[in-house]
């Protein structure tokens, strides 16, 4: 290094250019000291494997039986709303292989086939499952 290029660098003489840090102690002391930034940075920037995927996105649904009849015995169409938010007897009867399903209690809910969020229990036709009404049977 010339005297000139010295004179105008910022940092001592002696001074390595591979640490920035003043405590450090050469090189062995930056290192130290970036280890564990290191590390904590790797650990942010692990990806999930499928495994832990699945851990982490867990579909929990929540099955409410507190509403027991209905205002009309008929078989509801897919994606109609089969119970209004605040109403104490179902719309309609969704299909064997639906569910009355909505994104939490006060909400509307559907019929759909997707067996996960908020969903509300139907009781089959007159205390049995099995047994329709006629008018839902067809007309």
């Amino acid at each position: 290094m010339t005297a000139a290029a010295a004179a105008t660098s910022p940092r001592p003489a002696g001074k390595s250019a591979a640490c920035v840090w003043p405590r450090a102690k050469g090189l062995d002391g930056c290192l130290a000291l970036l280890l564990p930034l290191l590390s904590l940075v790797l650990l942010l920037l692990h990806a999930p494997t499928s495994a832990d995927a699945a851990a982490i996105v867990a579909k929990r649904s929540y099955n409410d039986q507190s509403v027991r009849g209905y205002l009309t015995e008929r078989a509801c169409w897919w994606n109609e709303i089969c119970k209004e938010e605040f109403q104490t007897q179902f719309r309609c009867k969704c299909p064997q292989w639906s569910y009355c399903r909505s994104p939490g209690r006060y909400y509307n809910a559907y019929c759909t086939v997707t067996g996960t969020g908020y969903i509300w229990t139907q009781p089959g036709w007159g205390g049995s499952a099995a047994a329709a009404p006629a008018s839902a049977a067809g007309a």
